[in-house]
């Protein structure tokens, strides 16, 4: 399906799983509104919309999060959906990787259980992290 649309991998991912030893999460979090807001975050920070996908995750999620700045603004947000016996988180798109951490203590903390989570091989820093609250890959 991917090729089809002239989609080609650019790196690895690294596949995390397991019940995160988490934190309280950060009072700047808020739910996601709605998946349109998800869409024009993305569109404006990625250069690309996925709307029709970010909608259908959207109907399906167990918990979303979001970060807001003090004007208003979504610097980031992040989804978690039911598969199987654990949540699968994703996608997180933040501004920082501070954000990104957020965002997924926030998930974690509404999931309360095992996850799943997807993340690029590049991110090394994020990846520490994840095996810092006890994540395997």
């Amino acid at each position: 399906m991917y090729e089809q649309r002239q989609f080609a991998p650019v790196g690895d991912v690294v596949v995390y799983t397991g019940t995160p030893r988490w934190r309280a999460a950060s009072h700047e979090v808020k739910p996601l509104v709605d998946a349109a807001t998800a869409g024009r975050f993305e569109a404006t920070r990625l250069g690309v919309t996925r709307e029709r996908m970010l909608a259908a995750r959207f109907r399906e999620c167990t918990a979303t999060t979001s970060l807001v700045d003090s004007d208003g603004g979504l610097r980031g947000y992040a989804m978690a959906t039911p598969q199987n016996a654990l949540a699968y988180v994703g996608p997180i798109v933040a501004d920082s990787d501070d954000d990104a951490r957020t965002l997924a203590e926030s998930i974690f903390a509404s999931v309360k259980g095992p996850v799943r989570i997807d993340v690029p091989g590049e991110q090394q820093r994020f990846r520490g992290w994840l095996q810092g609250l006890g994540l395997v890959e």
